[in-house]
């Protein structure tokens, strides 16, 4: 626990007062003195002499005899954890020097260099953004570290510093070697004969290619199933190294194709698989025909325009959405999934040329250059299938019918020319699940009869309409009459419900459309304790944050399967930050009606917001409302001040009184502005806030829907959310009626807010200081609750901050 939070000399007192602490409990104090910065609960912005306390915490466990090479976390070493961040070089510089070997490797045998060939977090709490971290790479060269050390499949940090680094921090791994030594670098090859120039080709590091080739290395090197530097360069790699850096796009490709070409690369190349330059050219997607000038180069210069080779594709079960960023694998990794590619998720069609393979993945220029040697267009490969069905049923095709009619026409089929248009689809769009997402989202807004099964359907409507909500019963006169057949043809009966739904689709698909949002593919979230399944787009969830996007589009388990858990979140929590991230607003929560009878047996107190009266925030009285005070007359022009005995009970001549500190607070606290400039909806019908109007409507529900909004939006830093919901929540304590009866509502926030938030070194919360704000303001009525007392009682931050804020309020 002591070094958990980072307390260094306590852990050195302990380890000092007794010798008795076992080994494992000092690798796992070490582990998770390691891990401080990264993974405590609190989420504090650390400060420098946290980092220094660190160093010291791992220094007195190291010297306790705690083992720095061990492997607490997934048998990854402490040296190798440490170095992933770029906060934590302080404690790898601590490791190093208490004797941490700089060589540890993981199961895989990939070492600390290895690693830092990719970007690494520079946050303190991760989420992004990503460096490389030089800094980590320094320390580690300068205590020896190997570039040359091999992992289980022979591949060397230079390997991969070749595939992922750019030419000048490939020479930092290069030159960490002395002049004699680094011509044997160079030639350094894996188990399967792959030379550093097909790492930097698959990668398309187009400078440290280059300077491998003035260096000497052979162009047309092959590897154990007969790949060399062209095939690697050309073949769509989906990413480098690492999810964070560029996708290989078909541009980078050529260019680095022509590179090669341009050093006398063999263009005529067939690996063991059969697979051609051709081949590989033909599986970028391609509706601009940008590669047919290079497929015809590749032509010309004797590359086989009718070789057949074995195709992979990824099976029918796997999700349309997976196929736009399915990548193939590349040199001898192919040899392994062909090996068993029911267990890669892939299926193998045999005997396709070239212009099969560009059918089904949309290469047009491929396939125009193809058609333009004179290939045999009608041929079928083993199973019967020409390149038009190819093209007809591929799935990378799907929501794409107008490329499809493109490629069918090219071919001159008259089998497929007549194709129809899949109306869910348009543009790559699903519209059924754009209806069915966006009426759930707004279910209820608009009292829809929810399809069954929809989680996002399952939350009641309200107990009435917004402000400014037309009467049910009156449509609005765009609307069919009443007696419109057509209204008849569901269950459901309100086609006003209909055009509004409709307004909204169309309020908001267009901005969407052009940021990509319903072109990416499906996500789905478990929600709750539950694992409510909530799917949505992708693309309109990472666009949040860079914690939302590294989540969705990473290279961890939930990235790669399109599933995440979120077991802290409640479920009408997570559908309105659906809301927000397709509409850029949310719903806003809606209160509970309590009988009477569940209503204290006292009278009712009621305090109204502030109006045209007064000298205090606010009165308690008795119920009913009494009528308003006849207003003091305002004296027609400015009198005299008038010694204070003198002017005793002469109210008109009364000395101004001024206001009361609570009025300056309450005044303040109203006066709060939060620069909301989300893009919410321009319908008429927004999710505002309203009113309390009687003691019966519990708005503990009200208040926490938006502060759980705001803890969520802080957890994934989703700025505008976050002003968002604390401009609605200040919206609903600005107008709130604080009836006696409903003091606990106001209590519950509290409670909420400091058991969900941070307590920060050197500023306050925004979500707490709102709170607090709003309770200086109005604590006299407040602490009349009988909730309120053992809160206070608690101690901790709230009671700090209160007592801070109170003597303000008095000074």
């Amino acid at each position: 626990m002591a070094a958990s939070h980072g307390q260094a000399s306590v852990v050195d007192d302990m380890l000092n007062w007794w010798s008795g602490w076992s080994q494992d409990l000092k690798i796992e104090a070490l582990r998770v003195a390691d891990h401080k910065v990264m993974f405590t609960d609190d989420i504090p912005k650390y400060e420098g002499v946290e980092y220094v306390n660190q160093q010291l915490l791992i220094s007195s466990l190291i010297d306790a005899r705690a083992d720095p090479n061990s492997c607490p976390h997934c048998n990854t070493p402490l040296i190798i954890t440490v170095a992933c961040n770029s906060n934590l070089t302080g404690a790898l510089k601590t490791l190093l020097e208490k004797g941490a070997d700089p060589n540890k490797t993981n199961e895989s045998g990939l070492s600390a260099l290895h690693v830092l060939t990719e970007p690494v977090e520079i946050r303190q709490m991760g989420g992004g953004p990503f460096i490389i971290n030089e800094t980590a790479i320094h320390l580690l060269l300068q205590y020896k570290a190997s570039v040359s050390q091999p992992d289980s499949a022979g591949e060397c940090p230079i390997h991969w510093a070749s595939y992922g680094f750019s030419l000048r921090l490939f020479h930092i791994y290069l030159y960490s070697h002395p002049g004699p030594d680094q011509d044997n670098l160079l030639r350094l090859t894996n188990n399967n004969g792959e030379t550093l120039l097909h790492f930097a080709a698959a990668g398309c590091r187009t400078e440290v290619m280059e300077y491998l080739l003035s260096k000497g290395l052979d162009v047309n090197a092959t590897n154990s199933n007969g790949w060399t530097p062209l095939m690697c360069a050309l073949t769509p790699i989906d990413r480098s190294t690492c999810w964070t850096t560029n996708i290989k796009t078909l541009a980078n490709a050529i260019q680095s194709a022509h590179l090669l070409l341009s050093h006398g690369a063999d263009p005529n190349i067939v690996t063991d698989e059969g697979w051609t330059p051709l081949h590989v050219l033909a599986l970028y997607l391609d509706v601009a025909g940008k590669a047919e000038e290079f497929a015809k180069d590749l032509i010309s210069r004797g590359a086989d325009p009718e070789a057949r080779a074995l195709l992979l594709s990824p099976p029918s079960s796997v999700p349309r959405s997976y196929y736009v960023c399915w990548s193939m694998p590349w040199g001898y990794r192919l040899r392994g999934v062909m090996a068993d590619p029911p267990a890669k998720k892939w299926i193998v069609r045999s005997n396709m040329m070239p212009l099969h393979w560009a059918a089904e993945r949309g290469a047009v220029g491929v396939i125009k250059a193809l058609l333009s040697s004179g290939v045999d267009v009608p041929a079928m490969d083993v199973d019967g299938t020409s390149p038009a069905k190819m093209a007809a049923e591929s799935k990378f095709l799907e929501g794409k019918p107008d490329l499809v009619k493109e490629i069918i026409n090219l071919f001159g089929s008259e089998e497929y020319t007549d194709l129809p248009v899949n109306i869910k689809t348009v543009g790559c769009v699903d519209f059924e699940f754009i209806f069915s997402l966006v009426a759930s989202l707004i279910r209820r807004e608009f009292p829809i009869c929810p399809p069954p099964n929809n989680p996002l359907s399952k939350y009641p409507p309200p107990n009435k309409p917004p402000p400014n909500d037309p009467p049910p019963n009156d449509p609005p006169p765009n609307d069919p009459p009443p007696n419109d057949p057509s209204l008849h043809d569901t269950p459901r009966s309100t086609s006003r419900i209909e055009v509004r739904l409709f307004n909204t689709i169309c309020s908001f698909t267009m901005a969407a459309l052009s940021e990509g949002v319903f072109t990416s593919r499906q996500f789905t979230f478990g929600i709750g304790e539950n694992n409510v399944e909530v799917t949505v787009h992708a693309a309109a969830i990472a666009k949040q944050s860079q914690a939302l996007d590294r989540l969705i589009n990473g290279p961890m388990e939930e990235g790669q399967t399109g599933i995440a858990r979120l077991e802290d979140v409640r479920e009408d929590t997570f559908v309105r930050v659906c809301q927000f991230a397709y509409t850029g607003d949310y719903e806003t929560p809606v209160f509970i009606q309590r009988p009477e009878s569940g209503l204290p047996d006292k009278p009712s107190s009621i305090w109204s917001p502030p109006n045209v009266d007064a000298n205090e925030p606010g009165k308690m009285v008795d119920e009913p409302e009494p009528e308003p005070a006849e207003p003091v007359p305002e004296p027609a022009e400015p009198e005299a001040e008038l010694d204070v005995w003198s002017s005793f009970g002469a109210k008109r001549h009364k000395k101004p009184k001024k206001s009361s500190k609570s009025r300056v607070l309450r005044d303040s606290f109203d006066k709060k502005d939060f620069d909301i400039e989300t893009p919410r909806l321009g319908a008429k019908y927004r999710c505002e806030v309203r009113q309390n109007s009687t003691a019966e409507e519990d708005y503990t529900a009200v208040f926490l829907g938006h502060a759980r909004l705001y803890v969520f939006a802080d957890k994934w830093g989703i700025e505008a959310l976050k002003t968002l919901s604390l401009h609605k929540l200040h919206q609903t304590l600005r107008t709130f009626t604080l009836y006696s009866a409903r003091l606990s509502d106001v209590v519950e926030l509290i409670r909420y807010t400091y058991a969900h938030t941070p307590d920060l070194d050197h500023e306050m919360d925004a979500l707490r200081s709102l709170v607090m704000e709003y309770l200086t303001c109005e604590v006299t009525y407040i602490s009349q609750s009988s909730e309120f007392d053992p809160l206070v009682e608690q101690g901790g931050p709230f009671a700090r901050d209160l007592v801070h804020k109170m003597m303000k309020r008095i000074g």
